[in-house]
């Protein structure tokens, strides 16, 4: 993901069901996609903040592609076997930075390539890597300045008000209060306590796998537990309400395990049928 700080923009690539490139609000509100065609798996996206531009790579469809914040004036960047694997992306000037996966047998599989962004052409390896998923870019034009904004500390140290996270809305003086992982927002909008009423359900989901819960007793989009990662496909669930832990077995990964709903306490119990 890639975020627009002037404009309080955040844009993200989504390759579940439907792939995607989409906008929003730093708050996550006024969700729009700019991209859903011709599109498979979107993993890399940069942008060019002077311009206005949003760059991508798909490793499925082996390009890199640019668009407007608007999803307008779409066109490709380069195409084929020279960006199969690509992992990150930045812009600065005339050129792409890119992280490429070469080799996957090779001690240094990774490599840092420069791309001409206006032709495709001019491609550079700038150096060999044995690990590296993240490129970025350092520089005064990519960091603009920030102005004063609604979640700055207030007089009682907390950011915007809020008890716990402060995120920005839609413009520099607007913000939305979140509460941590198992707390509920307040009628205030700021504060942030625990639930009354333990009522809550939670659900397992694919790619990726997790455990999640959720309070059914409020229409917030607060989290209950701290969810369960790291998990293939999750089928079968259960909760122990006296200790707090949730039992689940993943049927891809061959195992049973448990975790508590605060997230300690993560331990596997049966591993392929041991």
């Amino acid at each position: 993901m890639a975020f627009v700080i002037k404009l309080l923009k955040l844009f993200f690539t989504d390759y579940g069901d439907v792939a995607k490139i989409e906008r929003c609000d730093m708050d996550g509100q006024g969700r729009s996609r700019i991209v859903d065609s011709k599109i498979e798996q979107p993993y890399a996206i940069t942008l060019d903040l002077v311009n206005k531009l949003v760059y991508w790579a798909d490793v499925y469809l082996d390009y890199i592609e640019v668009v407007d914040y608007e999803g307008r004036s779409r066109h490709t960047i380069i195409h084929g076997r020279d960006v199969q694997h690509l992992y990150s992306l930045a812009v600065f000037e005339n050129f792409i930075y890119a992280i490429n996966l070469d080799n996957f047998t090779a001690k240094y599989k990774l490599s840092i390539t420069k791309i001409n962004r206006f032709n495709g052409t001019d491609m550079e390896t700038l150096a060999k890597l044995e690990n590296g998923r993240v490129l970025h870019v350092y520089h005064k034009l990519r960091q603009p300045p920030v102005r004063s904004h609604a979640c700055e500390l207030d007089l009682y140290n907390k950011p915007g008000g809020c008890s716990h996270i402060c995120l920005l809305s839609s413009s520099h003086k607007a913000r939305t209060c979140r509460c941590s992982t198992g707390y509920a927002l307040g009628n205030d909008g700021k504060s942030c306590k625990k639930p009354k009423n333990e009522l809550f359900l939670f659900y397992g989901k694919g790619r990726p796998g997790i455990i999640r819960g959720m309070d059914m007793n409020t229409k917030a989009v607060d989290e209950y537990m701290i969810q369960v990662e790291n998990l293939v496909n999750p089928r079968a669930l259960d909760f122990h309400a006296e200790t707090n832990y949730i039992y689940f077995a993943d049927t891809t990964s061959f195992l049973i395990g448990r975790q508590k709903i605060d997230g300690t306490g993560r331990e596997t119990i049966l591993k392929d049928g041991k």
